[in-house]
């Protein structure tokens, strides 16, 4: 018999509440258990199984968490609370307020640092706590919080690619227990998305790849909450595949997504899919196959409910077929409509305002595409003006960076050339600070470019040429480059 520590405590919680309920061993015990088993959990000798917990706690009037975490109750609900309120901030576009509170939060843990963890609240803190800081740029801090969590979790998985479950409860073990394909395939994204977000490919890849294979194995087990994990994993490899010009490892990715999401029939997996099969089919300059994959996301949105209100998706599909298919501009355009409709009367999302702006833009509107984009980095529920420079601090950065992109390129197209490069200065510097870099880059060089003789007649030479050269060497150093002065 071992006499483990988080089991003595935890017998001694039981033997607590028995007596304050003025319980005795054999009435605890009834009617499945033995009083002298009573007598070895509530000794340290004996660890009882999850579903033993469970039923010792409904008989002794006291919640799980208080029998393997000896947290009160008020503590446990403030601990939810709180996170739920950091959810809440984070998702509203406030990484910083979040942070705040998940700190306040990671205190009130460190003060229970001598009682068992609390792996799933750990988790789930320090999860919100990795997204927050990938949402403030700090992709470093974001990795160094996931990685402990996966490292955790990853002796769980066996090497056949099936999670290893323990019947005792996760608190008493002192490890996460397999937290389910779902949340593991979230993390494992989250983590290769912030490696590619700091523009480290091979980083990301060497996460993500393993991971895929795990979740690949388990799904020609026939396990088909796997093969969703697979498909969510394997979109964010062939995403990095293709940033990194591995072409050919991104297609040969993308078909095996195709097959998994076809087999699982699960149609957020074969939208993903199909996603991801547009993407490596514009890399591979194949616009027709595009066009197919594009049509078939379509039909899919089209035939279920489910995503009949997915606007962004049907904004981005009828783009593609504007810039593949010109037969098919009048279909496009109706969709578009549709969209356009749909989006005002239910509130369009700053995402799928810059879809439209970038579909206007196709369709050869650039004043409708600036119109979008604007109101896309200044949505009215910040309540700024469209002069402020804070006005787009709760759209997502990436989201920002294409509506920027989309500016700049309506305003170029009018005439526009000192907002067009405004929106290109603004884009280099958010990505400077939210990656990727390589697109910094490209920023400052089209900023620099729009500077280049013919100079207008009311500018002075010195005038344009000293910010075209400061663009140059901001490119330059944004490649990690030292400039020549």
């Amino acid at each position: 018999m071992v006499d483990h520590p988080s089991a003595r405590r935890l017998g001694d919680r039981v033997r607590e509440m028995r007596l304050r309920q003025g319980m005795s061993q054999a009435a605890l015990a009834k009617p499945d258990l033995s009083d002298s088993y009573i007598s070895l959990v509530e000794s340290g000798k004996r660890t009882p199984s999850a579903a033993v917990v469970e039923a010792l706690a409904e008989r002794l009037g006291c919640s799980v968490d208080y029998l393997t975490c000896g947290l009160a109750e008020t503590t446990l609900t403030e601990l939810k609370t709180g996170l739920a309120q950091a959810r809440r901030a984070l998702y509203t576009g406030n990484p910083e307020q979040a942070l705040a509170r998940l700190q306040q939060l990671a205190d009130i843990l460190a003060e229970v640092a001598q009682l068992p963890p609390i792996p799933q609240l750990h988790v789930e803190v320090q999860h919100t706590t990795a997204l927050a800081l990938e949402a403030t740029g700090r992709f470093d801090d974001a990795i160094a919080a996931l990685q402990p969590l996966l490292d955790a979790i990853d002796p769980i998985v066996a090497p056949a690619g099936l999670p290893k479950h323990s019947d005792q409860p996760s608190a008493l073990t002192g490890r996460p227990e397999w937290p389910g394909w779902a949340q593991w395939a979230t993390l494992q994204v989250a983590l290769a998305r912030c490696h590619r977000r700091n523009d480290d490919h091979a980083l990301a890849a060497r996460s993500a790849g393993p991971a895929f294979a795990i979740a690949a194995v388990a799904t020609d087990g026939g396990d088909v909450e796997a093969a969703e994990a697979a498909v969510q994993i394997g979109a964010v490899l062939v995403e990095v595949f293709a940033d990194a010009g591995e072409v050919l490892l991104a297609r040969q990715t993308c078909t095996r997504l195709l097959q998994m999401a076809q087999d699982s029939g699960h149609p957020h997996a074969r939208l993903q899919a199909y996603q991801q099969a547009v993407l490596v089919a514009e890399t591979l300059g194949d616009l027709g196959e595009a066009a197919q994959w594009a049509e078939r996301a379509l039909h899919l949105l089209e035939a279920d409910e489910a995503f009949r209100s997915a606007t962004e998706w049907h904004a981005r599909c009828a783009a593609l077929l504007l810039r593949v298919r010109p037969d098919q501009a009048e279909r496009a355009r109706d969709l578009l409509t549709q969209q356009l409709t749909r989006a005002a009367l239910t509130g369009a999302t700053p995402q799928t305002l810059t879809a439209l702006a970038e579909a206007e833009l196709l369709l050869q509107r650039p004043d409708q595409a600036a119109a979008h984009a604007r109101q896309a980095l200044h949505p009215p529920e910040t309540g700024e003006t469209a002069d402020s420079t804070d006005a787009g601090e709760q759209v997502p950065d990436w989201v920002r960076a294409r509506a920027l992109a989309v500016l700049a390129a309506a305003c170029d197209r009018l005439g526009d050339r000192d907002d067009a490069i405004a929106a290109l200065v603004r884009r280099a510097e958010l990505l400077e600070h939210h990656g990727p870099r390589r697109q910094a880059a490209q920023a400052w060089l089209q900023a620099a470019d729009l500077l280049a003789p013919p100079h207008p007649a009311d500018r002075d030479h010195d005038e344009v040429e000293a910010p075209r050269l400061r663009y140059y060497q901001r490119a330059l150093a944004a490649m990690g480059l030292k400039p020549h002065v």
